[in-house]
């Protein structure tokens, strides 16, 4: 598998690798007839992430096998940062940008060259992985809430450090958040954090019956930076 983009698209994929890069240890790359697959899941299996970059994200885009276990590997999420450690830098300065993978040679290669001509090449050890994938439609949802950029990230930073993991209800008027608590008899000895925001602040609230969900507040910081990062709106299906 290899392909090219050009230096205008490092933000995004970038972005997207540094948002993987926080939720799961190593990150999982996909090549497919559409396009490349990244992808990743955290230690515990509770959240998972994937990105689907079409063909057309690229300049170029080989598959070079027919063999789906040469198309895939997994590699450290620590290995990825190093590339994109300073990516507003590299935004300025890439022309563009490659990704190879030599799976009979054992090499996973990054190419970023730069408008000044200079070429930096990163050759990365990878492990075979089996396809991963999440088994969810959202088709079957029963409520779909849209935020608009920043709207819940702001909401977020009111949350301590602290706090691992934030607890979402959803009712038909109405959405709360809150630092969730195990044990009930810490609650009253624990710092709460109430958040409550009205439907109306949505452009879409589709609420059909009311909900709960609890979820790691770590990998939920993650997913609101790259919203933020790319000026998008956030889809909540569940």
């Amino acid at each position: 598998m290899k392909c090219t983009a050009p230096g205008r698209n490092i933000k995004v994929f970038g972005k997207a690798i540094l948002c993987l890069a926080k939720i799961g240890e190593d990150i999982y790359f996909e090549g497919e007839a559409s396009g490349l697959a990244v992808r990743t899941v955290n230690q515990s299996r509770s959240a998972y992430g994937s990105f689907s970059f079409h063909t057309s994200f690229f300049s170029k885009f080989s598959l070079q096998s027919q063999n789906s276990v040469e198309l895939r590997c997994k590699v450290s999420s620590r290995s990825c940062l190093s590339i994109f450690k300073n990516l507003a830098s590299l935004e300025k300065s890439v022309e563009n940008f490659s990704i190879e993978l030599k799976f009979r040679e054992g090499e996973f290669v990054f190419i970023l060259l730069h408008k000044t001509g200079i070429k930096k090449q990163y050759n990365l050890t990878f492990q075979e992985c089996e396809g991963l994938s999440a088994i969810f439609n959202k088709n079957s949802s029963v409520i779909h809430v849209v935020s608009n950029q920043k709207f819940l990230g702001e909401c977020v930073v009111h949350f301590p450090s602290t706090v691992s993991e934030i607890t979402l209800a959803v009712k038909h008027d109405h959405t709360t958040l809150s630092n969730y608590v195990e044990e009930q008899d810490q609650y009253a000895k624990a710092l709460q954090t109430n958040m409550r925001l009205a439907g109306s602040e949505f452009p879409v609230y589709d609420v059909s019956v009311d909900r709960e969900v609890t979820f790691c507040l770590k990998e939920w910081r993650a997913v609101l930076a790259l919203q933020d990062a790319l000026g998008q709106q956030l889809h909540l299906y569940f």
